[in-house]
């Protein structure tokens, strides 16, 4: 990268550098009122859902959330929760979050990027694994939803792909 190159990437906020790696990746993007937050979609194999990018600069911090679209109905959390701590063991980057109060199910990916210059090449990683991670889980939630597997099942089902 040439000196140039970095004096122009200096001059973009962390929330215009995760923009425009989305664009580049052909995700259309908006920003969410005056937040350090960016709201796309992301359709895999196995569905479509929303996508959250989050830049908390104080810390270096790029997050970015993959939300399953069904929202987990109260009685089915524990179940949920097993098979989400299934599916968490052994990942490498990245993790599945359950809200007990509403049933909101995401994954989330980040990189903290103090003292660096903060490029697509860098985000593209974070990005991509994360809509992997919720596209080859989500059919096993939905399983679970619509009780037609437990979650050993699912998790099987899943990871035996």
């Amino acid at each position: 990268m040439t000196n140039s190159n970095h004096e122009f990437l200096d001059r973009l906020s962390p929330l215009q550098i995760m923009a425009a790696t989305l664009i580049q990746e052909g995700w259309p993007c908006e920003q969410v009122g005056d937040q350090m937050l960016l709201r796309t979609s992301f359709k895999g194999n196995h569905g479509e859902w929303l996508c959250y990018a989050l830049c908390q600069p104080e810390s270096a911090h790029y997050i970015f959330y993959s939300v399953a679209p069904p929202r987990v109905p109260t009685i089915l959390r524990l179940a949920v929760a097993e098979y989400l701590t299934r599916a968490n063991w052994g990942l490498l980057n990245g993790n599945f979050e359950l809200d007990f109060n509403d049933g909101q199910v995401r994954f989330k990916t980040s990189i903290q990027l103090q003292n660096t210059i903060v490029t697509a090449e860098l985000l593209r990683p974070l990005i991509l694994a994360n809509v992997a991670m919720m596209d080859l889980y989500l059919p096993g939630l939905e399983a679970l939803i619509a009780l037609t597997q437990t979650p050993v099942e699912a998790i099987g089902a899943v990871e035996a792909k």
